[in-house]
């Protein structure tokens, strides 16, 4: 093997081990962890008639972040994008907190954990491992963030808080 294929070799061979265990950038904070679900999570006071226009053939969306010193974070701040379809955050928890709809504003706090959820169209997520989403702030505007979610199948999600805080995303190498 030559000198620059054994060097290619390495470059990649470093890419795929820095491919897990990162955080990503977002407008408030950093992002910690992305999964997608076929197992719909228990939302406390969640009325599926608020949201008429839900996918009929629905996945579940969890993002674990960090916020940055004094913000706040809403359910109405940011939805998730793909293919032209907007999907609305539904609720939001505080570390490992059951979601609940009449929690839909928190405030930062050092070393705390929290989870936006949305419910997006099964079909968009593919077939492959993962799923790309953007998530957008809402109003339209400022600083759209590319999302690379890990499917977990049936699995429910894991406990929120228990996210290393160096982070657990998929990096696109």
């Amino acid at each position: 093997m030559t000198f620059s294929g054994r060097l290619l070799l390495a470059a990649v061979g470093m890419l795929t081990l820095t491919a897990m265990g990162e955080t990503v950038r977002f407008r408030g904070g950093e992002l910690l962890r992305a999964e997608i679900s076929d197992q719909a999570p228990a939302v406390a006071g969640l009325d599926k008639d608020i949201y008429d226009d839900l996918p009929l053939n629905p996945a579940y969306a969890a993002l674990t972040l960090r916020l940055d010193a004094n913000r706040e974070l809403s359910v109405y701040d940011y939805v998730l994008t793909a293919f032209g379809n907007e999907f609305p955050c539904v609720a939001l928890t505080r570390g490992s907190a059951p979601f609940d709809v009449g929690n839909w504003k928190v405030f930062s706090e050092k070393g705390v954990n929290y989870t936006l959820l949305f419910v997006v169209d099964r079909n968009l997520v593919g077939s492959g491992n993962t799923a790309n989403f953007t998530l957008k702030p809402k109003p339209a505007g400022g600083f759209e963030t590319p999302v690379r979610f890990k499917k977990i199948g049936s699995r429910s999600f894991g406990s929120f808080s228990s996210v290393p805080g160096s982070g657990d995303m998929t990096v696109a190498p």
